[in-house]
Formats: structure tokens, sequence, C-alpha cells
């Protein structure tokens, strides 16, 4: 790679970083920012390793905010009232196309206040979503916002070392600076850390599951053979 390129590729690593840093402060205000640039005192030591091993950069974030926001999910939900509810929702939504395509009216209506009062009687559980939502978001902000501040801008040095390259089943060549849709980092992290956070959300929710049927399993009373 010549200098030119070398020095173009640097560019646009400052300019995404520096558009970054404005959307950071547009949006949430110099908090935020403030925190995403402290989290480079945690982030860089423990995943950055100083732009020499970009792809293991973004498999590890992928893996700890996964793991960060699939714990909180799990702390705050209710699967066992969340599943109940939603099968309650399915139900109803059923009976209410039913009643539609038949246009009586009367039963659409009796529907309609049925599924406000669940709602009604459930706003913890929105409430619960709502802060999962809040926590996730959050992390993800810092991350992104720490991934285009610093990390993005580390992968050129005054020695090129060509790790800024990856090969994908359909490139041989691919810049992890260079946007498609989005920048290729953002949508490689996500390539890595969605699979694994649905494996993992999905295997918190069998065994939150498990322990609530092992718990109701010892409240039964013990049988007695006759």
């Amino acid at each position: 790679m010549g200098p030119l390129e070398l020095a173009g590729q640097r560019l646009q690593a400052i300019e995404g970083a520096a558009v970054i840093v404005l959307g950071l402060k547009v949006v949430t205000g110099p908090a935020v920012l403030d925190i995403v640039l402290g989290a480079d005192a945690v982030l860089g030591p423990l995943i950055g390793f100083g732009g020499q091993l970009p792809i293991v950069t973004l498999l590890l974030a992928g893996i700890l905010t996964s793991t960060v926001t699939a714990v909180i999910a799990h702390l705050l939900t209710d699967y066992v009232r969340q599943a109940r509810t939603a099968k309650v929702n399915s139900a109803l939504q059923k009976m209410r196309f039913e009643a539609m395509r038949a246009k009586n009216v009367k039963k659409i209506e009796k529907l309609s206040e049925m599924q406000k009062k669940m709602q009604q009687e459930n706003p913890d559980m929105l409430w619960g979503q709502l802060k999962t939502m809040g926590y996730t978001m959050l992390i993800i902000l810092i991350l992104f916002g720490w991934m285009g501040v610093v990390f993005a801008p580390s992968l050129y040095t005054a020695e090129e070392t060509g790790k800024s390259v990856f090969a994908v089943p359909w490139a041989p060549r691919v810049e992890l600076l260079a946007n498609s849709v989005l920048p290729h980092y953002i949508l490689l992290y996500s390539l890595l850390a969605i699979p694994f956070g649905s494996i993992l959300r999905r295997l918190l929710r069998y065994l939150s599951f498990r322990k609530r049927l092992a718990a109701l399993d010892r409240r039964e009373p013990a049988r007695v053979a006759p």
C-alpha cells in the first residue's frame, strides 16, 4: 500500500472519529463522550491490543457486550410471566383476527378492552423491557463510540502493518474502515456479536425455566404409592 493510500485511510479514520465525537456531543452531551474516552482506560488494555489484532478485538468486544447485555436482560426479565403473557396475547390476536373476518364489531371491542386491561395490569413488565433497552443502548453507544474514536484510528500507525485488512468468502480484501451500509468494523462486530448473544440469551432462558420447574417440583407434596 502506497503512502498516499495510507494517508487517505488515516484521514478517513480521523474524519470518522470526528463525526462520532460530534454525534455524541449533539445527541448525549459531553458526559457520555467523557465516559467513552474514559472507557479506553479499561477497553484499551483489555481488548485493544494497540490496533494490532483488530479481528480479535472485535470478537472480544462482541462477547463482552453480548454477555453484559444478556445478563442485564436476564436479571430484569420474568421469563415465565413473559411467556404466559405472550401466549395470552397471541390467543387474543387470533380471536381478534377471526372476529374481524366475521365483522363482529362487539367481539372486536371486547377483545380490544381485554388487551388494554392486560397492558394496564403489567406496567412493571413494560418498565423492565424499557430498562433493559436503555442499559443495552448505553453500553452499545459507549462501545461504538470507543471503536470509532479510539479503536479505528489506532489501526493505522506510522508503519503500515496491514492489520486493517481482512478476507471474507465473497471478497479477498476488505478494509475495516471502508463503508458499505455501515463501517465494515461495525458490520463485522455485529456478525460476531449477534449469534453469540442470541445463544447466550437462549441458554439463560433455558436455565431460568429449568430452575423454576425444579422449584415447583420441590413444592409438590410427595406422592405416596398405594
